[in-house]
């Protein structure tokens, strides 16, 4: 599962029965952290992975973390609210590049949608 907070971004995978919270950025874990003061992981560089940053958790606990990230939510721009907490340019940048790539596909989407609205009606007639 990818997550975008205003902490960062994440990946989370389950490995071996551990839930593993890998990042792209090694500062996007230490925000994580920072917020979640009661966690004591040391994050894990890893070279030779996809995702270079991780630290590692038992389920229970990332559960109670994401659900806590969900409830904070109270802003109606996910992309103005990471710029607004002074999040890392690059990253607020690389956000709207994901909202652009996301928005492309929803246009593809809704124009293959017409057309198949389209062809249904016209078979019906």
């Amino acid at each position: 599962m990818w997550l975008f907070t205003i902490h960062g971004f994440y990946s989370i995978s389950v490995l071996n029965g551990s839930t593993h919270i890998r990042a792209r950025d090694r500062q996007h874990l230490i925000a994580l952290l920072k917020r979640f003061s009661h966690l004591k992981q040391a994050v894990v560089f890893m070279p030779e992975c996809d995702y270079h940053f991780r630290i590692t958790m038992l389920q229970e606990v990332w559960v109670k973390i994401a659900a806590e990230l969900a409830s904070e939510q109270n802003w109606t721009n996910f992309k103005n609210e990471v710029d607004r907490v002074g999040s890392d340019q690059d990253y607020v940048h690389a956000l709207y590049e994901i909202w652009g790539v996301m928005h492309r596909l929803q246009g593809k989407r809704a124009r293959s949608d017409v057309n198949k609205t389209i062809y249904r009606r016209s078979r019906m007639s």
